[in-house]
């Protein structure tokens, strides 16, 4: 485990043998306030020199804002003969984690009681829990990014500290506790020493980034789809569930719920989940703590076959059908976004009449996780064809980060599955529409302001080229649409 920062170190160290140094030694306090300043200064400069191979580098700071939802930290590196400016940003990002490190094992397990035991002291005690932590400091986004005249990198890494994704989740993981709820009191602000403009601009950017909900992950509750087909050897309602589960495992801006948690949801919104399951098009369901709900069943798993020709010039073609009712759920607005039958055919195989008694050896229907199969590769299609309609329901959002020239920087990462020659969509806030009658938050105004095509895609953020060179100027904070 990392040593927590030096400067905090010293000053409680201090703090701790000035106060006894004052109850038991003769001297006078000045004397001993002088000596012990020594002291302290004296370890202080070797720790750092230990620390750091011999060269004494300034500690860079890193703080958790609760009021604001953010946890900043900053790193830096310095280029050196032969060293890319990339390697220093990828050093200066390590060290920007670091802080943020430090500053969290400091802080509180328990966010109820500012004298409960460190997060520190509790991996020091449980190591296998670290790795909790290390994957919340790891989806750090970089803010903000510069280099001086001495070739210094410097970023801005940003953390939230909301929701499953966040801080509060993260001990939530750590202590198996459940997700507080926004409390406005909490752990105690540590190295707060990034400059007042910085912050500001952290606080307005992640701020409009919040309210028009960008890059927050959607949380989906998936029922298990039925089986309405007379093909009863598999269980295809549980099988186009998981695809369409895998479809997005690596999509970590959407989060299905599922089982007891879900029901949980449902009934504490009202519902009986029979009415969802037995719904028409026309029915509104308000559910509480998710963005939608993805339900549905297979209607159609079979094959058919069409003799051409007679004799040794004769075939049969064999196509195979899926069909699959989907009924996707706006959970907010309470409406059905979209409730209709999603087809997939393919009939590319031919056989000879001689064959043609034995089409299961190119039909393979037992057998979907096959690659050749007409079965599996015509349910994939199905699957597909369902992951783009839940895709386009619930886009994945992101916001731009800075703009220089006609480049554009915004939030998104490997991770988002982003590739080079990508369009993107970039869109203002407005503002929030608001039903008269009922008073009602409807939907926020998105006025499309031009696309951007992704030209490099990078562990933290991505780099694109704005395409419409007569399109509204690009700042920081507008909203970046994936479908």
């Amino acid at each position: 485990m990392r040593k927590p920062a030096i400067q905090t170190v010293v000053c409680d160290a201090f703090a701790d043998e000035n106060s006894s140094a004052l109850r038991d030694d003769p001297r006078s306090n000045s004397e001993v306030i002088r000596m012990a300043i020594l002291r302290r200064i004296t370890t202080a400069v070797f720790l750092i020199m230990l620390i750091s191979g011999g060269t004494v580098v300034r500690a860079l700071p890193a703080y958790i804002d609760i009021q604001s939802g953010i946890i900043i930290g900053r790193g830096e590196a310095k280029m050196t003969p032969g060293k890319a400016y990339e390697d220093a940003r990828r050093s200066a990002v390590e060290n920007a984690k670091d802080n943020i490190l430090k500053v969290l094992e400091r802080q509180p397990i328990d966010l109820e009681s500012i004298k409960s035991r460190t997060i520190g002291d509790y991996l020091a005690d449980l190591p296998s829990a670290k790795a909790i932590v290390d994957s919340f400091i790891e989806s750090a986004v970089v803010f903000r990014e510069s280099r001086d005249s001495n070739g210094v990198v410097q970023v801005t890494l940003t953390l939230p500290v909301e929701g499953e994704k966040g801080y509060k989740g993260m001990l939530a993981r750590l202590t198996g506790k459940t997700l507080p709820g926004a409390e406005k009191q909490g752990p105690v602000f540590m190295n707060d020493v990034i400059d007042d403009e910085i912050k500001q601009e952290l606080k307005n950017r992640v701020a409009s980034a919040n309210e028009g909900e960008a890059g927050r992950t959607k949380r989906l509750i998936l029922f298990n789809f039925s089986n309405n087909t007379d093909f009863v050897k598999l269980n295809l309602g549980d099988i186009f569930s998981q695809k369409i589960e895998e479809k997005f495992k690596r999509d970590h801006r959407i989060e299905f719920v599922t089982g007891r948690e879900a029901e949980r949801l449902i009934a504490e919104s009202g519902i009986d989940i029979n009415d969802i399951v037995q719904s028409d098009a026309n029915r509104k369901f308000k559910i509480k703590g998710v963005d939608g709900l993805i339900d549905g069943a297979v209607l159609k798993y079979g094959a058919t076959a069409k003799q051409h020709g007679v004799g040794g010039t004769g075939y049969i073609e064999l196509s195979f059908d899926v069909a699959v009712e989907l009924k996707v759920l706006d959970a907010r607005a309470g409406r059905w976004v979209y409730f209709d039958v999603v087809p997939a055919s393919l009939n590319d195989r031919m056989l000879p009449i001689t064959q043609g008694d034995n089409p299961d050896q190119v039909i393979m229907p037992e057998e979907l996780n096959s690659q050749q199969g007409l079965a599996a590769r015509t349910f994939n299609a199905a699957v597909t064809a369902a992951e783009n309609i839940i895709k386009n329901t619930f886009p994945t959002e992101g916001y731009v980060l800075k703009v220089i020239g006609n480049r554009v920087y915004i939030n998104f990462s490997q991770s988002d599955g982003l590739k080079e020659g990508d369009v993107l969509t970039v869109y203002r806030l407005g503002e929030i529409l608001v039903d008269p009658v009922s008073g009602e938050q409807i939907d926020r105004i998105k006025d499309k302001i031009g696309t951007i095509k992704v030209t490099d895609v990078k562990e933290t953020y991505t780099q694109c080229m704005n395409t419409e060179a007569d399109a509204e100027p690009m700042r920081p904070g507008d909203l970046v649409v994936l479908k």
